[in-house]
């Protein structure tokens, strides 16, 4: 399903789900927000700002859905997964970090107001508070003297830089709360670590006044009673539900977009017998055609401008002075193409035979293609015809590699769905079932082609 602009820009905004009919307490001021809530408790005014940060292109019921998928899979990862999956690798962002920037980010489109909320510092570390913080910028100087003896890395702490900056307080929160220039360093991208080793004092100020900031508008908005604490717990709360999603899908094998190295999918390829692979290739057998013949009709012209008005023309009358060279897929492709050309003093052209027989095949069958430019700079245009098609074989290694990776995912997808059975959640669509809806055409000329 396409949410349009809420699949899209609610990961910076950071969509919030709204309040549940059924909840059992609708209440924001009692409501306690804990893992084990099965749906959060928002009043319904702020349920309808947050629906209203997106753009309209789903409906609200769609909008609540998502939203509490999200927070019950949030509920299971971290009540009964047994590995945590909410910090991963260090080539990123920390994602503490990414869920205090992303929520500070939702809070602003709810109260604009905070975009312009005054820097309210303490005079000394005694007077610090969340609301008053007390900071202290290092300078260029300061900067080149803690970040001596680098980690060969360039991108990492070494041991030395490691004590020196966990031991400079940059933000002091009251309470022996402090923030390090460590702990500013440590939460940052590979790209941003690069710039603060550079002794980058624009970035590391920004940073640091940053993250203050942050502290100054939550307790701003609990102060002046436009949140409660209860309801700034269960925002906060869903932000971390919405960042762990994605990772969930891989998890689990079912994202959209799998990028071939993903260990729940390897693992139940693994698992697939060569019974599952025999029984997939007689049920599904448009998964495991080939192409055998492609063919085109091709025209070659010495400049783009020519290519096109010979387009242009009807087939009747296209370049009748030139009679089209035919390509075959089932030619020797690894010689080179001779085509009737005129380029310069040349009036035969050869275009690599590899090349043209590729494009006439990636080509739709019975089409004529906008002119082409090959790799000699030579400009063509291809009339294709029919093409044929048959099966790999039963037993062949590319049989195998398809079956398997397929299924693989129809069993990701079964585990899935009975998760969110299991979490009282509807059934979800599949982005894209592969087995019936794979070139039904062409399937049938697979079919046929196999028969005759």
């Amino acid at each position: 399903m396409n949410h349009g602009r809420y699949a899209i820009a609610l990961l910076s905004l950071l969509p919030l789900w709204a309040a549940m009919a059924a909840g059992p307490d609708m209440n924001a001021d009692t409501t306690a927000l804990t893992a084990q809530a099965d749906t959060p408790g928002l009043s319904q005014g702020l349920a309808d700002s947050l629906y209203r940060l997106g753009d309209g292109s789903i409906s609200r019921g769609a909008f609540d859905a998502m939203l509490l998928e999200q927070w019950r899979l949030a509920r299971y990862h971290d009540r009964d997964m047994p590995e945590s999956l909410w910090q991963q690798g260090r080539a990123g962002y920390d994602m503490d970090y990414l869920l205090r920037a992303n929520l500070s980010h939702t809070l602003e489109q709810l109260f604009p107001q905070l975009r312009q909320l005054p820097v309210k510092l303490a005079a000394s570390r005694v007077q610090a508070s969340r609301d008053s913080p007390w900071v202290a910028m290092p300078d260029m100087a300061e900067l080149l003297a803690l970040l001596k003896a680098p980690n060969p890395l360039g991108y990492e702490l070494s041991g030395v830089q490691q004590q020196a900056l966990g031991e400079r307080i940059a933000i002091e929160l009251g309470e022996s709360e402090q923030i390090s220039l460590a702990q500013i360093f440590n939460e940052q991208s590979v790209q941003g670590r690069q710039k603060l080793l550079q002794a980058d004092t624009d970035y590391w100020q920004q940073l640091i006044a940053r993250r203050a900031m942050q502290e100054r508008q939550t307790q701003w908005l609990l102060a002046n009673s436009l949140l409660s604490g209860a309801e700034l717990d269960i925002l906060r709360y869903l932000t971390r539900a919405r960042l762990l999603y994605p990772k969930l899908l891989a998890h689990f094998g079912v994202g959209v977009e799998q990028h071939g190295d993903n260990p729940a999918l390897q693992a139940l390829a693994a698992e697939v017998t060569g019974d599952e692979i025999r029984a997939f290739y007689h049920q599904y057998p448009q998964r495991f055609q080939r192409l055998t013949q492609a063919e085109a009709e091709v025209w070659c012209y010495g400049a783009q401008s020519e290519a096109e008005q010979a387009r242009r023309k009807n087939a009747a009358e296209r370049n009748r002075e030139q009679a089209p060279s035919r390509v075959r897929l089932a030619d020797d492709a690894t010689r080179s193409v001779e085509l009737p050309c005129r380029k310069g003093n040349d009036i035969i052209a050869g275009v690599d035979g590899t090349w043209l027989r590729s494009l006439a095949a990636a080509l739709p069958e019975r089409s004529l293609s906008q002119p082409v430019r090959s790799p000699e700079g030579l400009w063509l245009l291809l009339q294709t015809g029919d093409k044929a098609y048959d099966l790999y074989p039963e037993d062949s290694e590319t049989t195998a590699f398809i079956a398997r990776n397929a299924l693989a995912a129809d069993k990701a997808w079964q585990r899935w769905q009975a998760l969110r059975r299991q979490l009282g959640l509807p059934p979800a669509m599949r982005p894209a079932d592969g087995h019936a809806t794979s070139n039904a055409n062409a399937s049938a000329k697979a079919n046929a082609n196999t028969k005759g």
